[in-house]
């Protein structure tokens, strides 16, 4: 774990360059707009989520060194509302497990739908099947989810199952 965490902070820090990250902590090197930006919240917010992402990737290629068969993605849920931005998430993560070797058959990316099925995760599923990603949709509450899940043309569909409780049997 250690490894991989080493590889993404490498390149991300390679990918803002060192200027950019000494800036940041050297913010008296700049004129006054280049200091705001690369101060900012935003810009701190985007350098950690790349850096997650990158993290994320390089332990989901470590994983796939171990274990035979597809490689399980998440796009983030917190953009389950936002069709774009899982789409853009989804294609972000399939673009670097392509350009790592990966086959688009080995890659499974899954899109965060909640309960109520949302449209954004319906629309975003139909999408990236018809670019040949294949998507499987969580948090699938009831049939009826499953089978609007259906309809997109999901590669798989994940439905929870409650363990039973041992007082409901006879």
């Amino acid at each position: 774990m250690a490894y991989h965490l080493w590889v993404a902070t490498k390149l991300v820090l390679d990918r803002w360059g060192p200027e950019v990250l000494f800036a940041a902590y050297n913010p008296q090197i700049l004129d006054h707009k280049v200091r705001e930006y690369i101060s900012s919240e935003l810009h701190g917010r985007r350098i950690k989520s790349d850096a997650l992402d990158q993290f994320v990737f390089e332990v989901g290629v470590g994983t796939t060194q171990i274990v035979n068969g597809a490689h399980v993605t998440f796009v983030d849920p917190r953009n389950h509302a936002n069709a774009e931005a899982m789409l853009k998430d989804a294609r972000a993560h399939k673009r670097r497990f392509c350009e790592k070797g990966f086959s688009t058959d080995t890659i499974l990316i899954s899109v965060n739908v909640n309960i109520p099925v949302t449209e954004a995760g319906l629309q975003v599923t139909r999408a990236l099947q018809k670019e040949g990603t294949n998507v499987n949709l969580y948090l699938v509450g009831s049939l009826l989810h499953a089978a609007a899940c259906a309809e997109t043309g999901a590669a798989a569909i994940t439905i929870h199952v409650q363990q039973a409780s041992w007082s409901l049997l006879p």
